[in-house]
């Protein structure tokens, strides 16, 4: 394992984001942030879906590139290394015309500083075939799209995007045998669905927001057994519950 992708990583994914989520490096609410939150947190009530400060739907270069990032981390599972070269190459032409809307539309320097160099370890790990480091690459560009998503009206609270990212995470941490990592995610999993608890209830997601939590707690219980095959399903799990929350806002 890269010692890089270990316990130095920021919690979501390895950005340097602990300031834009407003979470310190170990996964839990950071008291000094949550007095003064982040541009992409304004754009979030407690209750309700993001609005968006630039009040602009998603640019189509930044809404492909968020699901080209998600299909490499499914790719480098199949070892279909040709569609994950295929993917980069899209992922490279999208983030050459997003870039400048991205400086336009305000999404904050650092998270387009932190989407570049994570593009960049992506090339450097798809060169070398490298599936581990391919999939942390990936997920690190994933947690950035999600901040600049939450720029615009992406029609649901960013605690959900984030949640995906984590989600992802633990699975990773887990097939890296670093369940340390594994469990430091699962408590950043727990902020975030805590403070997005209350919209979800609001839109009939009572059932999913019980299954979310289950599975979180059935997953600290085999990040504690050491069980990565078994962490790994369930993060696997937890990831379909998060879409059935993105359902509820569509």
């Amino acid at each position: 394992m890269n010692t890089t992708t270990g316990r130095t990583r920021k919690i979501v994914a390895g950005l340097a984001l602990a300031g834009v989520l407003g979470l310190s490096a170990c996964g839990v609410a950071n008291t000094a942030d949550a007095t003064n939150p982040s541009p992409a947190d304004q754009t979030t009530s407690a209750t309700g879906p993001a609005q968006g400060r630039t009040g602009k739907a998603v640019p189509i270069s930044l809404n492909d590139i968020e699901g080209q990032a998600e299909d490499v981390i499914d790719m480098v599972a199949a070892n279909d290394w040709p569609r994950i070269r295929h993917d980069l190459a899209d992922m490279q032409s999208n983030w050459t015309t997003y870039q400048p809307v991205a400086k336009a539309d305000g999404v904050p320097a650092t998270i387009q500083t932190d989407m570049s160099a994570a593009l960049t370890a992506l090339g450097k790990a798809v060169a070398a075939q490298d599936a581990t480091a391919t999939a942390q690459a990936a997920n690190d560009f994933s947690a950035g799209t999600v901040e600049a998503m939450s720029m615009y009206d992406v029609g649901h609270p960013v605690q959900i995007g984030r949640l995906d990212v984590i989600g992802r995470q633990i699975a990773i941490d887990a097939q890296a045998g670093d369940f340390n990592g594994a469990s430091e995610q699962i408590k950043a999993a727990q902020t975030q669905l805590d403070e997005v608890s209350a919209s979800l209830t609001d839109h009939g997601g009572k059932d999913v927001l019980t299954q979310a939590q289950a599975t979180l707690d059935q997953m600290r219980t085999y990040v504690t057994e050491q069980n990565a095959d078994a962490t790994n399903t369930q993060a696997n799990v937890f990831l379909e519950i998060v879409d059935g929350m993105e359902q509820l806002y569509a």
